[in-house]
């Protein structure tokens, strides 16, 4: 069963980053994601959050359950 680190180093292999560069892009320590996937530990929700900030389009529905799409496409919605 994999886990939300496991679905973050995925998600960090598509965007073509090495796990040093997506540290530093959401302002974590240095080598915090490659800690987490080797103690098989769980992501802060502060972490998260930072996350989501810098990369919008991934899907925290799929981040956390692993269901869904990786990525969120935005509709727009128009009001009558």
């Amino acid at each position: 069963m994999f886990k939300t680190i496991d679905r973050l180093m995925q998600f960090i292999k598509y965007v073509g980053l090495s796990a040093r560069q997506f540290d530093l892009s959401i302002g974590a320590s240095n080598g915090y994601t490659l800690r987490m996937k080797k103690n098989n530990a769980s992501i802060g929700s502060d972490v998260i959050e930072n996350i989501l900030r810098v990369y919008p389009q991934l899907n925290v529905v799929w981040l956390i359950t692993g269901e869904g799409d990786m990525s969120v496409s935005y509709t727009h919605l128009t009001l009558p």
